[in-house]
């Protein structure tokens, strides 16, 4: 089971990423606790069980959520691939979906970002953060706590 930073601990974690090999899934075969791709939450949501609070979404910052962030809100767990730690579309989303849509869920940032931003990703929004490096947990903890005051307002 994989590990990770939530509500400022490291935790075990038994949310399962389904990559895009997995997207052929009927969903109604799909184990709870699942991170299902956009792409797939698009394609199938006509076909997804009505309860939806047994699934997560993994976003990219390049997915365009207009017309489907009151849909999104309903799940969860909502994840945020970051390709590169110096792509931000990330941060702007993350900030979109609590601001403009008021999703309260698990906001996970995943995928390849600095323990150095991570300060500035729960200033965002994001609630927990999947490391790659699980032998980097540690110190990426201590990167929440880099800063106690912020010149700008929540």
């Amino acid at each position: 089971m994989q590990r990770v930073i939530k509500d400022g601990n490291v935790q075990l974690d038994d949310w399962i990423l389904v990559g895009q090999a997995g997207s052929s899934m009927n969903p109604a075969q799909l184990p709870e606790k699942t991170i299902l791709p956009f792409g797939y939450i698009q394609k199938k949501s006509d076909q997804l069980p009505r309860q939806q609070n047994v699934h997560g979404v993994l976003l990219d910052g390049s997915d365009d959520i207009e017309g489907w962030g009151e849909m999104l809100v309903r799940f969860p767990l909502l994840a945020v691939s970051f390709s590169h730690f110096t792509d931000g579309r990330g941060f702007s989303l993350a900030a979109q979906l609590r601001e403009k849509y008021g999703f309260s869920g698990d906001l996970r940032a995943m995928g390849n970002f600095l323990p150095d931003q991570m300060n500035y990703l729960s200033r965002c929004g994001f609630s927990s953060f999947h490391i790659q490096d699980s032998e980097q947990l540690e110190d990426a903890l201590s990167g929440l706590r880099d800063f106690n005051v912020a010149y700008q307002g929540l």
